[in-house]
């Protein structure tokens, strides 16, 4: 099927796309900080500075041409192990070269203690919307009654995943786990985008000027995620009564694209922001440059040092409650439909 060809082609070059940003993008280096720690704008400009910098992307880009290769051999060879390891071991190994680069860093982190400048409550009030929130799963609730109307046109059998060939490998029943199972899904992952922006809006500390602007893009993008994952579910629910319409060879090609364009205004507005003017967190809190963890902090989450968005502070119990139940509800979900 030529839409599983173009669609298996797309994803197979996603080492690609990930291996630039990493290498080119915010997520390496912003103006007051690199590899998540705070530095001079002297330092950032030297010849170290630069020599650092230069080793790090030379490891990202090797291995980015390896993971393209073997994701390439795996579209060759309709290997689906192949293609899914190209991103994993380009992660993998980009955590290494990261962790080495911030360990050269350390050394000359900015000796000035970092001051907090902005408190949870403040004149950036917040506007939740709990209307558009609700969006998504108005969506998914109608996906829901449109299955109940339609239940015995549904296939006693039918098929769930394809592999990059378009041959159907995973199969499912009508059953209520069967059938609802993707809108149960769905509903979870569109809750963890408003328990997401609630934590943002509340949660992390009121900054004006480029960091608010990054605050307001973020609960921005995770408001139209939460819209794409509820649209995402629902026509995945409904494709087995619409075998023919529905083409499932460009739903990950067509989900791709969306993400990248929701992404793009975050990127904008991080890149533009001066690291040294925005919320300053303590480097000891960031557990190799990803994880902050401050018990003394009162915020629940804090904006990343690396990628773009906000990020728990684990040293918050709450975000723990939150991690702990976000890891046990898929489990209980896939539980459910193994066994009922």
């Amino acid at each position: 099927m030529n839409e599983f060809k173009f669609g298996s082609g797309l994803i197979a070059s996603m080492p690609l796309l990930i291996g630039t940003l990493l290498a080119l993008g915010p997520v390496v280096k912003r103006r007051g900080l690199m590899f998540s720690v705070r530095v001079t704008p002297e330092w950032s400009g030297s010849a170290e500075a630069g020599a650092i910098l230069q080793a790090y992307r030379l490891q990202v880009a090797a291995l980015t041409i390896s993971a393209v290769l073997l994701s390439i051999l795996g579209l060759l060879r309709a290997t689906d192990w192949a293609v899914a390891g190209g991103p994993l071991i380009l992660l993998g190994g980009w955590l290494f070269a990261f962790t080495a680069a911030r360990r050269q860093t350390l050394p000359h982190a900015d000796p000035r203690p970092p001051v907090r400048t902005a408190a949870l409550v403040g004149a950036d009030a917040p506007e939740f919307n709990a209307i558009q929130t609700l969006v998504p799963f108005v969506i998914l609730a109608a996906a829901g009654c449109w299955l109940s109307l339609h239940w015995d046109a549904i296939p006693a059998r039918f098929p769930t995943h394809w592999d990059l060939a378009g041959k159907a490998n995973g199969w499912s029943s009508r059953t209520a786990a069967g059938v609802d199972g993707p809108l149960a899904i769905g509903a979870f992952i569109c809750l963890t985008m408003v328990l997401s922006e609630l934590g943002i809006v509340y949660g992390s500390p009121r900054t004006t000027g480029g960091g608010r602007t990054v605050r307001w893009q973020t609960v921005k993008m995770m408001r139209r995620m939460g819209y794409l994952m509820g649209v995402m579910f629902a026509v995945i629910s409904v494709a087995p009564l619409y075998p023919h319409q529905l083409r499932p060879g460009l739903l990950a090609p067509a989900i791709l694209l969306a993400t990248i364009l929701m992404v793009v205004p975050v990127i904008r507005a991080s890149s533009a922001v001066d690291g040294s003017t925005v919320e300053q967190t303590p480097d000891s809190a960031w557990k190799l440059g990803l994880f902050y963890y401050n018990p003394a902090d009162p915020a629940l989450m804090v904006e990343k040092r690396i990628g773009i968005g906000y990020t728990f502070n684990f040293g918050n119990p709450v975000a723990l409650i939150v991690t702990v139940a976000a890891l046990a509800v898929p489990i209980v979900i896939v539980i459910w439909k193994r066994f009922s």
